[in-house]
């Protein structure tokens, strides 16, 4: 969720600027995953977050980074493989990423930026009567991330191209993670209309075919996923956006996708 809600490119918000968004992503899928990893097709879940995600500028080279779920609600619904009768739901506080953006270069044909992300487990992982709900997975990560951009048009149409890459370093008995992907975004109508598509792709460090599957998480995760977005600005500094994300591959995963609307503030 996090790549997907940021504002695009590598770009560090210098000091007064900032960008703002309050965003909502809802997923729905028929089916859960129980125990071992069973796919089970007769239980509905629902995931629904409410959030709040911020670039504000500290400095001419340094920015900082929020992205907080400040209301998730999860619910399932449905028979299990016992035909027992579940309508069971739970909603808290989400985990939060909390970090600083560092400008490295940043020219008229090049910017690279470094982050730090912290993951907080402010959510929870056992929730609900049966303690197979969740909020967060109740483990703190730390992410480094190295972003290079390149802007590339003229003022009538325009666009970036950025490729990143970054290691996150989970705790507990998760695997660590490689991240990496690809965005481009193309302004249109002197900028008022950005259309931005992605690919994001995360790659454990060591595969484990024995990995725990728990409330949907898993220890050892691979998956390559792509999401879309158009963000219309309907003044100077405000704006609606819309999105989709959706799965190419992986394992143990939803394979619904996760829809996502927002309103942001861009002050440049």
């Amino acid at each position: 969720l996090t790549v997907s809600m940021s504002a695009g490119g590598g770009w560090v918000k210098k000091k007064g600027q900032g960008y703002y968004k309050l965003g909502l992503s809802v997923i729905e899928n028929e089916g859960y995953y129980g125990q071992n990893g069973v796919f089970l097709t007769n239980l509905d879940t629902r995931l629904v977050t409410a959030s709040f995600y911020t670039e504000h500028g500290l400095s001419d080279r340094v920015s900082a980074e929020l992205f907080f779920p400040f209301f998730m609600q999860h619910s399932v619904m449905g028979v299990n493989m016992d035909e027992m009768s579940l309508d069971d739901r739970t909603s808290g506080v989400g985990d939060a990423n909390l970090g600083l953006r560092f400008s490295l270069l940043e020219n008229e044909r090049l910017v690279i930026s470094g982050s730090a992300i912290l993951g907080l487990p402010l959510g929870k992982a056992t929730l609900g009567e049966n303690m197979n709900l969740f909020t967060g997975d109740d483990e703190f990560n730390q992410l480094l991330r190295m972003d290079v951009s390149t802007p590339f048009g003229t003022e009538r149409l325009s666009g970036f191209v950025t490729l990143y890459t970054g290691f996150n370093n989970r705790t507990d008995f998760f695997t660590d993670e490689f991240w990496y992907g690809i965005e481009t975004g193309l302004g249109l109508a002197q900028k008022r209309l950005w259309l931005i598509g992605r690919v994001n792709g995360v790659m454990a460090e060591e595969s484990d075919d024995l990995a725990m599957a728990t409330n949907g998480f898993v220890t050892s995760m691979s998956f390559i996923s792509y999401g879309v977005e158009a963000a219309f600005y309907t003044s100077e500094k405000n704006g609606i956006s819309i999105g989709y994300q959706g799965l190419l591959d992986g394992d143990i995963l939803l394979m619904e996708p996760n829809l996502q609307a927002g309103f942001f503030w861009d002050i440049k």
